[in-house]
């Protein structure tokens, strides 16, 4: 049984947290043994009698994680960091089971300040992975996040969990990821008749994208050097009606998708069309 001189602290009110920081030798030293707490309550000169006991056995732990890496994808945080090589203690890590991956979000006001960032923000493990790397598709962008990873190694029946990785990781991703480009254009040219003007009907499908706002429409025909748009405000469904246009001038048609941060996709595949005469409409894809 590993043994050490009883230690003093004082609280507050509430609940109590003791953290017993085993120097690597002792971990080393006596590894595999039973580490037996209790605590006694004292008031003035006299203790209380001893709590109940509880025994946890004690392992080398691995080292801290050195160097934690993040990239900001459209779908997810990509964090990645080299294995530790050695326990705390400077032997060979006996088992490494995995990793443990922690999460913070941080009020960007104290993203800069270590002491504030600590006392201001609560780390909860967000997921495991048995691999140097995790994909956090559970974000939002434009919020701040603390990022920790901690080695997990097993001896025996028993698992222990490294320290914090070094450096703790600040992530506020940015959403600069446009939407694709709109598919299936289809425009309709109509004809005037005696209760509605000549017009050019068009539609695409729906876009994919979680964060859509809206869409764009550009036209084009002989007399412009570029692609005009059309609307004046983000169209919010996938349809159209162009009736600014003249009979026999033939027109070109592309759509964008923009999302929410206002990224604009690439424009989609031309349609071209005109105004017939005196001709039955006729779609053109």
């Amino acid at each position: 049984m590993f043994q050490r001189a009883p230690r003093r602290f004082s609280t507050g009110r509430g609940r109590v947290q003791f953290v017993d920081s085993l120097p690597g030798e002792d971990l080393a030293r006596h590894a595999g043994e039973l580490a037996v707490y209790a605590v006694r309550t004292r008031i003035s000169r006299r203790p209380s009698a001893d709590s109940n006991i509880v025994a946890i056995r004690i392992f080398p732990v691995p080292e801290p994680i050195r160097t934690l890496r993040a990239a900001v994808t459209e779908a997810s945080i990509e964090l990645s960091w080299e294995p530790p090589a050695r326990t705390t203690s400077g032997g060979q890590i006996a088992g490494l089971a995995g990793y443990r991956i922690y999460r913070a979000e941080v009020d960007a006001a104290f993203a800069a300040d270590p002491a504030e960032r600590k006392k201001k923000s609560v780390l909860a493990m967000i997921g495991e992975s048995p691999a140097p790397s995790y994909r956090d598709a559970q974000f939002e962008f434009d919020r701040t996040y603390f990022y920790v990873v901690r080695s997990v190694a097993r001896n025996e029946t028993e698992s222990v969990e490294a320290p914090d990785s070094e450096p703790a990781l600040l992530v506020t991703p940015r959403d600069t990821f446009p939407p694709a480009a709109p598919q299936h254009i289809v425009a309709v040219p109509l004809p005037a008749t005696a209760e509605t003007p000549a017009r050019i009907e068009l539609s695409w499908s729906i876009s994919a994208e979680r964060d859509l706002a809206g869409y764009n429409i550009y036209r084009a025909d002989s007399d412009a050097r570029s692609p005009q748009r059309l609307n004046r405000d983000l169209l919010l469904t996938p349809t159209f009606r162009d009736i600014s246009v003249a009979v026999g001038r033939r027109y070109t048609y592309t759509v964008t998708a923009v999302d929410r941060a206002g990224n604009e996709s690439p424009p989609s595949a031309a349609v071209s069309t005109a105004i017939p005469e005196n001709r039955a409409p006729s779609a053109t894809r």
